[in-house]
């Protein structure tokens, strides 16, 4: 409709009545907008038992960026001027668009899955310095790639999908070089931890009894032994192995 107005002559009647169509499907757009959030307040009030939700995001919005950032995104806002909502946010496995997201909209955090652990650190090469600069949270998801750095078997999947014999390969010396340190492979959990831009970490679970594990509640420390860092333990994501000294090769 927009296009419309913009071939549309100036001072002809085309043009004022495309204008005013326009006018017409913005105001609807608002009150829709507006009815929503009336709506979901009223929904999450009832829901939650409460009048005030931590976090709402915007999930997977990556075929519909343009919504996301025009009608979801003000929608939420309202939501949090109105204190029904604490912070907003959005959810992808793609920092790109997450970094789009935050150049257009004011968000309070981000939840990126799966690129930011051993095996993918994409997310810190562009979202996390802007994150960093723009005050936002990173909330990390899928710091085990789906399974794979929780324990490297065959048939760990990667991605939700069968891993690869070449990550595959790649998990298991890490594994490995872990182990000759004593640092178990959920020490995943803990390298993501350790950059700036992350604040949290959402870890799926199958059972209760998997939460109150030693690998979930307790920290990883520091492989401080022959000098091996968190830095040098990483560099093996990127093809080399680790020397028993503790220095990279």
């Amino acid at each position: 409709m927009e296009r419309r107005l913009a071939r549309a002559k100036r001072g002809s009647n085309r043009r004022g009545r495309v204008r005013l169509v326009v006018a017409r499907l913005k105001a609807r757009e608002t009150d829709r907008r507006k009815d929503w959030t009336e709506k979901a307040s009223t929904d999450l009030a009832r829901r939650f038992d409460g009048i005030s939700v931590d976090i709402a995001l915007i999930h997977d919005p990556g075929d519909f960026m343009g919504q996301a950032a025009d009608e979801a995104y003000p929608a939420l806002a309202e939501l949090r001027a109105q204190g029904t909502v604490r912070a907003v946010g959005a959810g992808m496995n793609s920092p790109v668009p997450l970094a789009w997201l935050i150049e257009r909209c004011d968000l309070d955090c981000v939840l990126v899955a799966g690129r930011y652990t051993l095996l993918d650190q994409s997310a810190a090469e562009v979202l996390f310095p802007l994150c960093l600069r723009r005050g936002v949270a990173v909330l990390a998801g899928a710091v085990f790639n789906s399974g794979i750095l929780a324990g490297p078997d065959s048939g760990a999947t990667y991605d939700y999908a069968p891993a690869l014999p070449a990550v595959l390969d790649r998990a298991r010396q890490m594994r490995d070089a872990c182990a000759r340190y004593g640092v178990p492979l959920p020490a995943a959990l803990q390298f993501t931890l350790h950059h700036p831009a992350v604040t949290a970490v959402a870890v799926g679970a199958r059972t209760a009894t998997e939460v109150t594990t030693e690998s979930f509640t307790s920290p990883v420390p520091y492989p401080t032994r022959s000098g091996l860092s968190w830095k040098r333990c990483y560099v093996i994501t990127k093809g080399f192995g680790i020397a028993e000294s503790g220095q990279a090769k």
